[in-house]
């Protein structure tokens, strides 16, 4: 399935890319909608509603900025805190909260956590068929010459400027 979308994103890419006028559901639940429902672990059947502690975790995040929760493993939180983090890097940067144009870092408990939480969003992203463009996937859609993707790094289209990654 990965395959077939990279081929997808490859056909796709040389076409220009007019991300500008893309609007930007502000309210977690519209966006999870927008970007793309979550297959269910077990039933492999989408999740079309996330859970309560999740939304409002991400309400806490947009309104705040800053949110501290005590959480267990595999309960969604990580998945969801990673489609908020996307939110915010694809937010206008009139918005409070944007981080349009801005780094943005992923700290997990060791190195391996954090290579797993990007290729997670990496593949929300690509299977998004309205976000797959924002994703920058090859080495010539980048501002400098040497540089080039990473599995550590994920590089985010800014529409505002696209000088700036």
């Amino acid at each position: 399935m990965f395959s077939r979308l990279k081929k997808e994103v490859d056909a796709a890419g040389d076409g220009g890319i007019d991300l500008a006028g893309v609007q930007i559901p502000l309210e977690p639940g519209s966006f999870y909608a927008d970007l793309g429902y979550l297959p269910h672990p077990r039933t492999r059947k989408p999740v079309l509603h996330l859970a309560p502690y999740q939304i409002e975790t991400w309400k806490a995040l947009l309104d705040c900025g800053r949110v501290l929760v005590i959480k267990s493993n595999k309960i969604g939180l990580s998945t969801s805190t990673l489609m908020a983090d996307f939110q915010l890097a694809v937010l206008p940067s009139n918005h409070p909260r944007s981080c349009r144009g801005y780094d943005q870092l992923l700290i997990a408990q060791t190195i391996q956590h954090a290579r797993e939480h990007l290729y997670t969003l990496r593949k929300l992203i690509l299977e998004s068929q309205k976000y797959r463009p924002w994703l920058i996937t090859k080495s010539r859609d980048m501002v400098l010459k040497d540089e080039a993707t990473k599995v550590t790094g994920l590089y985010i289209r800014n529409p505002e400027s696209e000088n700036f990654i």
